[in-house]
């Protein structure tokens, strides 16, 4: 595993700090306010949090892709909170920043599964603290607001369009008098088109070299190599390798799972790939990095990993990589065999 990491170019221990502080200079003017969630395209993804099976305390660590991390290192919590939604879905869930935490209390960061150019939630905060939203994209600033709470009696709208994609919201409570906060009916949305088969071939056109994978394809079995790395390299068309510092976003991670006499695939990244977001990481070397949890690929079937454009709208991946991974029965005692590599 230390070669893996030394390999990987990866730097292990770098915390979040409070408010925004050594962030890159943010993109400005690029930001306006939303109304209400009437702003949306009607296409948006909205996330309560009634319906988890959870109580006062527990962890909130994924939803439908999204991961919520506060910067204590810890998932989000938690919480009933009956207070009335100013215009959202009504109910009782929500996420907070407090619970088993003293003041001063950690700030929310919230990781899209893609990019996203608007977001809104709906807030409880003390009416005499600052609410500061802060947006990054691949871990760069995009812009960061500050305003003042609308108030405690409910749960009240906040809402952000921005010209620019981002992948990361920091949610801060500035403390005038709490710091605390309860957050539900989080809502995002992309302006770039998925598919765009017009457009589509006017886009940049990305080659993916790989993967190689260490353990190597067809190594152990998930009972003794819990982890698989799985390394590939971006080229443009003229050869040279791309790199997060040519502005490209993060490619993205898919894992699908076909199982045992069925034809029908079955999307299971946010459990299977361990990478922010569902993005591969950059590693030093210029190449990019995504983990396989090999010891949850155990139902019998077809597990099949590709890697996908970071943002449809910008550029595309054709050849792309994929990593094959057969799960055999139980009784059959083989456990996971990769197959090694492809190009589409």
């Amino acid at each position: 595993m230390p070669y893996i990491l030394e390999r990987a170019g990866l730097v292990i221990g770098i915390a979040l700090t409070m408010t925004f502080a050594g962030a890159a200079a943010a993109q400005t003017g690029t930001t306006t306010m939303l109304t209400g969630f009437g702003d949306f395209s009607g296409a948006e993804t909205q996330l309560g949090f009634d319906d988890l099976g959870l109580v006062n305390g527990d962890d909130v660590a994924v939803v439908e892709g999204v991961e919520f991390e506060l910067t204590a290192g810890t998932p989000a919590k938690f919480y009933e909170d009956a207070f009335p939604r100013e215009s959202g879905p009504a109910g009782v869930g929500s996420v907070n920043n407090f619970w088993g935490f003293g003041s001063p209390y950690p700030d929310l960061g919230i990781f899209f599964p893609g990019l996203a150019h608007r977001v809104a939630f709906e807030l409880r905060v003390n009416e005499a603290d600052d609410v500061a939203v802060a947006l990054f994209s691949n871990g760069e600033l995009v812009d960061e607001m500050v305003l003042p709470s609308l108030g405690s009696d409910a749960f009240h709208f906040y809402g952000y369009e921005s010209s620019v994609g981002f992948d990361e919201m920091r949610v801060d409570v500035v403390a005038n008098a709490s710091g605390a906060f309860s957050l539900d009916n989080l809502t995002f949305e992309s302006l770039g088109t998925e598919e765009d088969p017009e457009g589509s071939d006017d886009l940049p056109r990305l080659t993916c070299e790989g993967f190689e994978t260490m353990p190597p394809a067809g190594f152990g079995t998930h009972r003794f190599v819990p982890f698989r790395m799985l390394l590939a390299r971006l080229s443009d068309s003229e050869g040279n390798v791309v790199t997060p510092g040519d502005g490209v976003e993060p490619p993205a991670v898919r894992v699908s799972f076909t199982p045992e006499g069925s034809d029908e695939p079955v999307d299971v990244t946010d459990e299977v790939a361990w990478a922010r977001g569902n993005r591969f990481i950059p590693t030093r070397r210029g190449e990019w990095l995504a983990w396989l949890l090999n010891w949850r690929m155990h139902e019998p079937g077809l597990y099949v990993t590709t890697m996908e454009s970071g943002d449809p709208s910008a550029y595309t991946i054709d050849p792309t990589c994929e990593h094959v991974d057969y799960s055999l029965k139980a009784s059959s005692r083989h456990g996971h065999r990769g197959m090694g590599r492809r190009h589409h």
